[in-house]
């Protein structure tokens, strides 16, 4: 039998999040069974870099991390990509016996999208709205 993967999301006001139901789903068509919590600091009556600590050791795989604690988890994590560190936020770690690995797939995401769409055509000005997590701090490398 595969061992269950235990996923979550720290944030505040995401109890209306369908991220649940997301990872339940693509873990299913995977053949794999997924758990995927979610982890509100002010319900679990936690300070939020506790209940981190907890699923350092709870089993958990992997997290993601949401407002307003992106900034706050960068000091958590090891951060090997040197763009997401200059921008100073991550939304996904990865648990392993190496220790927690910070990540920010905002901005992993956006710029493959952005590159298939563009593919080799001259960059131009770019207008981003409502991606806090892919612009903060950073001038991209193509502009």
């Amino acid at each position: 039998m595969l061992k269950v993967i235990r996923l979550g999301l720290i944030g505040d006001n995401i109890a209306a999040s369908q991220a649940p139901k997301l990872h339940r789903l693509a873990g299913r068509l995977c053949g794999r069974q997924v758990t995927y919590d979610l982890l509100i600091p002010k319900n679990e009556g936690l300070a939020w870099e506790t209940l981190f600590s907890r699923c350092t050791t709870n089993g958990y795989v992997g997290i993601n991390i949401t407002l307003p604690y992106k900034e706050l988890a960068t000091r958590l994590v090891t951060i090997d990509d040197p763009l997401v560190r200059a921008m100073g936020a991550i939304n996904t770690v990865v648990f392993s016996d190496g220790g927690a690995k910070g990540f920010n797939t905002d901005y992993t995401g956006f710029i493959r999208a952005y590159k298939l769409s563009r593919a080799a055509k001259p960059t131009g000005r770019v207008c981003l709205i409502g991606a806090g997590g892919v612009a903060h701090r950073l001038r991209f490398p193509f502009e």
